[in-house]
């Protein structure tokens, strides 16, 4: 077909609803749609408005222009999807295209006209191909399925003398409303036995989830089943999305009996979920074995951020005041903080690098430095209006929430606690309430569950770049092996091991708590009491309860996973009760017989719950015979007697049946769920009344119904269908009832979370020269590691290899820095890394890997260590290196631990020696603290002789192998910290070892050898010009310095 001469449209932002209407239907239908002038598919708009003023930036329509400013359709379509340009062949494969366009010829002055009036015409504006249909991490995009106001409005355009009518089905206008109400979301609507995806959702959901896409009356549909919701919701929020889920909320035989039955089903939207709100039996039902299938080891919190008005304003304002509040739904676990950041926003790093949040709430508004903070996290950002961080709004909300609560009165202490809270984090409590209503998890959020983030007189401080350098969570690699948490890790429940990744990221300065877990530890080591055993044996196969308990008070449990929770819950009451007596006798620790003694006391309230449930329906998740006594619940059994009274009136009806069939005797049949047939043979059926009913029948017997039990099914069924919702209410109240008892029930979990690390870290003192540390809290500040080894490096190795163990001598009085050199790839970084992760085992009660040790107890671990760079963050190599140590010097006090790993290598060497000195010598004089500086530069090395008694060098040994050629030399590395300092850092073994070219590395040691004599020349003739301006003699110097330089 020969391109047509298409006639000029103007660019337009918006198309009013009633043109999304016609580009719909147009662009969506497979098959042959109706013939319609071009020019109809046109439609107006408002003036100056858009489509959804959520979208970005890069997906906004450009503004109204005027009417001289016109753009070739070409232009315009240049841009859209290969989806719509395939759809526009199939068009014009069924339509005379040039007939269109002499229409909109003809029309050209009706057309103006209309553009006058309207401003702006826009063929594509409903389907650009980059709108979303749901919110993709902060970008804000909303769904634009919905194309008119009025589905079954008339369209008249102002080109055609024709009339078109675009008729939508009851449920498509039932979807168009939904998404009108619900926008920004992909929505999954129940419809039967399956859930059913419209336009634009269809098409993401067929791409996400690779699943087939159809045309459907006047939108296109896909289709998944019922059973695999929880898979699909899953699959569709880990990339990115929001998902609504919309339920049935009739059934069939309620909407027979019922005024409405004509209509469609009603339909509700009843759970929405992203990253972060993966809960309920949706998402989360237990398997056959009884194991939650959500439950991973590490929390997925979401984070609201708040941030000074000042500062968003005052671009030239670098420091801020921030807070941030943070809750795990899946665990009702809430952390909040406010703190004061710098222009480098290190705290907030150090709170995103701790919490690692699955999704942000931000407002639009926020500083350069936080958005770009914000930005590089791996979290869904969802942005929200700046009228939602209003302080007098947030004050007023969290008080009424708070108030609301049976645990927190008004005049209760916690209450009066959370009013007196610094302004912004009343407001993030705010924002969090109102983000969390809108998906129902808001129940979880109590006063009773919060917790400050860190307080700096009970954690040691570790901020995010320690976390990364000494790879507590994660490898350098970015994996969970090989960090220090996989080498800790052999905990038997998740929740156990989400409470060990909390011992980890907060490690405590409490030193008689220390002390107890070291006493439980080491009984529970030594000991040979059955208890033990038995106390272990109890950890195994225990589902994930903590987030079951969870999902129990969002009351999005079905009767199976709230049976678990308890029958979990009962066993761990009965067997601890077993072992509590025996425990007191045995145990010596007690941390030990706390946690057994109160666990059972906070879960004596189970067994009338569990009781009360009949398991065999619990597990078919039927609601109707769930409860053994529905005495509580009146309407429950008023149904029931209902339901008996027309049982009896159908057994009345069988002596008249049997009567007019002249049978003997006569019963009901059921077949394929058919209930109350009359089954007679194919030879009787001629003295069926003709009043009957036949509901089937096959080649020997028919089935009749009668209008009496035709009468009684039918109310039957009505009264059964009343009876699920009444039984559904009950079920509720007996989950409010069990909820009643959450935080003793959390607190019974957290003491079996507890008994399962301290299992675990036992495993750890289990292995090869491991001891317990003594912990001391005096004025002096002592780091002493007899044979320390790395607690992880080992691990990695095999059988046949061997770790060098050192030993570690640091105390604040005397010598508190050690200048660590030696050749590159000597073990230096990992000898200091070993040292910092031995102090921070022993600040959880862990027994570490070193024949003996004393460690004071620290306030915080300090680490500057590698080279990398934050380019998104318009931070260099050297710029992300002195930020790192500025925060280390600001903040580092004499109880510190300070490493510092070759400090000042970014630059040159003049710059990088004086930055190098100039810190090392205010940690020596000011700060005091303990210190690994770890260096290549003789001169920092000089600081041995100014700060005798302080300082002292040290080096990793290794053995020289000389050639007798000029390639460089080959070293053993011993792996051995030695007194003294390396002469050189044998940089070219690394080169050797790196297999440069030969010729490369023969050229590098003729170069360094000329080098290092002209720096050995230099620094001779200085020593000696410095004794011949010291001494008396000058002619006898001079002649001595003649005759060195002539030898």
């Amino acid at each position: 077909m020969a391109k047509p001469n298409l006639a000029k449209f103007r660019r337009i932002s918006n198309v009013e609803n009633t043109g999304q209407l016609i580009i719909s239907s147009f662009f969506s239908k497979n098959t042959k749609p109706k013939e319609l002038p071009f020019a109809e598919l046109c439609g107006s708009v408002p003036d100056e408005l858009e489509v959804d003023s959520n979208l970005p930036s890069p997906a906004k329509r450009q503004k109204c222009c005027d009417d001289s400013d016109v753009v070739p359709v070409q232009e315009i379509a240049g841009s859209i999807s290969a989806r719509t340009l395939e759809k526009i062949k199939k068009f014009s494969a069924y339509h005379d295209v040039n007939e269109q366009l002499e229409c909109v010829d003809i029309s050209r002055t009706k057309v103006i006209e209309s553009r006058k009036r309207k401003k702006e015409i826009n063929l594509f504006g409903a389907w650009d191909s980059k709108q979303d249909s749901s919110v993709l991490s902060d970008k804000g995009e909303c769904s634009t399925l919905s194309p008119s106001k009025n589905p079954t409005k008339t369209t008249d355009c102002s080109v055609s003398s024709s009339n078109s009518i675009v008729k939508y089905t009851p449920l498509e206008q039932q979807v168009l409303e939904l998404k009108r109400q619900h926008h920004g979301m992909i929505l999954m609507i129940q419809t039967a036995y399956k859930y059913m995806f419209f336009g634009e959702d269809a098409e993401i959901a067929s791409r996400v989830l690779n699943i087939m896409i159809s045309q459907n009356h006047n939108f296109l549909t896909a289709v998944i089943p019922t059973v695999r919701l929880h898979v699909h919701i899953r699959r569709l929020v880990e990339e990115g999305y929001k998902v609504g889920v919309v339920n049935q909320t009739e059934t069939t035989a309620v909407k027979a009996a019922g005024e409405n039955k004509n209509a469609p089903f009603t339909r509700e939207l009843a759970h929405v979920y992203t990253k972060a709100t993966l809960i309920g039996d949706d998402v989360d039902p237990l398997s056959q074995e009884g194991e939650f299938i959500q439950g991973g080891t590490v929390a997925s919190y979401i984070m609201c951020i708040a941030e000074s008005a000042e500062t968003v304003s005052n671009s030239q304002q670098k420091s801020t005041h921030l807070a941030v509040v943070a809750f795990d739904p899946s665990t009702g676990e809430t952390v909040y903080d406010a703190f004061e950041d710098g222009p480098c926003r290190e705290e907030l790093e150090q709170h995103l690098e701790h919490l690692d949040p699955a999704e942000i709430l931000a407002p639009h508004s926020l500083s350069q430095e936080t958005e770009r903070l914000v930005k590089c996290s791996h979290a869904r950002v969802e942005r929200l209006e700046d009228d939602l961080y209003n302080f007098t709004n947030a004050l007023v909300q969290v008080a009424s929430f708070f108030s609301g609560h049976g645990d927190s009165e008004s005049n209760s202490p916690k209450f009066q606690a959370m009013t007196d809270l610094p302004p912004l984090t009343v407001v993030c409590f705010s924002v969090l309430i109102h983000h969390l209503k809108q998906f129902g998890l808001e129940q979880a959020l109590r006063a009773d569950g919060l917790r400050s983030f860190a307080s700096d007189s009970r954690y040691l401080q570790m901020d995010a770049s320690v976390l990364r350098n000494l790879e507590v969570f994660r490898s350098i690699v970015g994996s969970h092996k090989g960090s220090l948490f996989w080498a800790l890790d052999h905990t038997r429940t998740k929740f156990g091991s989400r409470l060990l990744h909390e011992w980890l990221s907060h490690p405590l300065r409490d030193l008689t708590i220390l002390q107890s877990r070291q006493e439980a530890i080491s009984e529970l080591l030594h000991s040979e009491s059955p208890v033990v055993h038995q106390l272990q044996e109890l950890l195994d196969g225990i589902p994930d309860i903590d987030r079951g308990l969870t999902t129990c008070i969002h009351q999005r449990c079905g009767p199976s996973s709230l049976y678990a929770v308890l029958q979990t819950l009962g066993k761990l009451q009965t067997d601890l009760q077993s072992l509590s007596a025996l425990a007191e006798q045995d145990l010596q620790s007690s941390l030990l017989q706390d946690l057994i003694k109160n666990t059972v006391q906070l879960l004596s309230n189970i067994q009338p719950f569990l009781q009360n449930l009949n398991p065999m329906a619990a597990r078919n998740g039927d609601k109707t015979k769930l409860l053994h006594d529905y005495s509580a619940f009146p309407a429950v059994t008023k149904r029931l007697e209902q339901i008996s009274a027309v049982t009896r009136q159908l057994q009345d009806l069988k002596p008249g049946i049997t009567r007019t069939l002249g049978l003997f005797r006569f019963d009901y049949v059921t077949v394929s769920g058919q209930e109350f047939l009359i089954e007679i043979k194919q030879n009787q059926k001629k003295s069926i009344p003709s009043s009957w009913r036949k509901i089937s029948e096959t080649k020997q017997v028919v089935r009749y119904r009668s209008p009496e039990v035709d009468t009684c099914v039918k109310e039957l069924n009505r009264l059964r269908e009343h009876l699920v919702v009444d039984c559904h209410a009950a079920w509720l109240s007996f989950v409010t009832e069990f909820n009643a008892h959450y935080f003793a029930h959390k607190k019974a979990i957290k003491n079996i979370a507890i008994l399962d690390v301290l299992f675990s870290l036992v495993e750890v003192a289990k292995q090869e020269s491991y001891c317990k540390p003594t912990l001391v809290d005096m004025e002096e500040t002592v780091i002493n590691i007899e044979k320390g080894r790395h607690p992880v490096i080992p691990l990695l190795f095999s059988a046949d290899d061997q770790f060098v163990a050192n030993d570690t001598e640091l105390k604040s009085s005397e010598e508190c820095c050690m200048i660590l050199s030696g050749p590159n790839m000597g073990g230096k970084s990992c000898y200091i890394r070993q040292v910092a992760l031995i102090a921070v085992m022993a600040h959880i009660g862990s027994y570490v890997p070193a024949k003996s040790a004393t460690i004071s107890i620290l306030d915080s671990v300090f680490v500057r260590m590698g080279a990398r760079d934050e380019l998104l963050q318009g931070r260099s190599t050297l710029m992300l290196e002195l930020t790192e140590a500025s925060v280390i010097l600001r903040k580092a006090t004499f109880r510190s631990l300070v490493l510092l790993d070759e400090l000042g290598r970014g630059t040159s060497s003049c710059d990088g020696t004086s930055i190098a000195i100039a810190t090392l010598y205010h940690l020596l004089t000011q700060v005091q603290c303990l210190t690994l500086f770890v260096t290549h530069y003789p001169a920092v090395m000089e600081l041995e002789h100014q700060y005798v008694g302080r300082a002292r060098n040290y080096h990793m040994a290794f053995l020289v192998h000389d050639k007798e050629d000029e390639s460089p030399e080959e070293l053993t590395f011993l792996y051995e910290v030695t007194s003294g300092s390396a002469g050189r850092s044998y940089g070219l073994n690394v080169a050797r070892l790196a297999n440069l070219p030969p010729l490369i590395l023969q050229s590098a040691s003729k170069k360094a050898v000329m080098l290092e004599s002209w720096a050995n020349s230099k620094c001779f003739t200085r020593q000696h010009f410095q004794r011949l301006w010291q001494s008396n003699d000058l002619k006898g110097s001079l002649e001595a310095l003649g005759r060195t330089k002539c030898d």
